[in-house]
């Protein structure tokens, strides 16, 4: 008769088996680590552009509501842009250096009050946007800023977003 064993006989793995698996491993747990690195610092979503502030004062006294401040020409100018809601009063803005309005740079960086006159034979439309260019003298607005937009009779737009 013969005799059975109770030995368990395990199944031989080669070596290079057991090689290709840790590489995998490896690998798989650098990938892993690569991909969730990504994730993490990739890019983020484009800021939410604040909305632009409005005064009801100034859109009675001066006829214009403002819609947009930029800084332009690889940051040498500031492009200030209104909506003109009535174009005898916006004129009048306009034709007059000392009653065009005063940009504040609201982290005290700097005033800009030098802006590039329009030639006063404007015929203005109702509901048409208009721009006024500023010299941005010693980069004193930067994109992404808070302004404040000062007018000649105490009038001012406060953290207007500088885009």
């Amino acid at each position: 008769m013969r005799e059975v064993s109770n030995k368990v006989i395990a199944p031989k793995i080669s070596f290079s088996i057991l090689k290709f698996g840790i590489v995998a491993a490896v690998l798989g747990t650098l990938v892993a680590g690569f991909l969730g690195f990504q994730l993490l610092n990739g890019p983020k979503a484009a800021p939410v552009p604040l909305p632009m502030p409005a005064n009801p004062a100034i859109e009675d006294r001066w006829g214009i509501r403002v819609s947009q401040i930029g800084v332009t020409a690889d940051g040498g100018l500031v492009d200030f842009r209104f909506v003109v809601l009535d174009p005898d009063k916006a004129l009048a803005m306009m034709q007059d250096v000392n009653n065009l309005p005063v940009l504040v740079a609201e982290d005290k960086s700097g005033i800009i009050n030098s802006a590039a006159m329009m030639p006063t034979k404007h015929e203005l439309t109702p509901g048409k946007t208009y721009f006024l260019l500023y010299r941005n003298t010693q980069n004193a607005v930067k994109p992404s800023a808070l302004v404040s937009v000062l007018f000649s009779n105490d009038l001012r737009l406060e953290h207007a977003p500088v885009k």
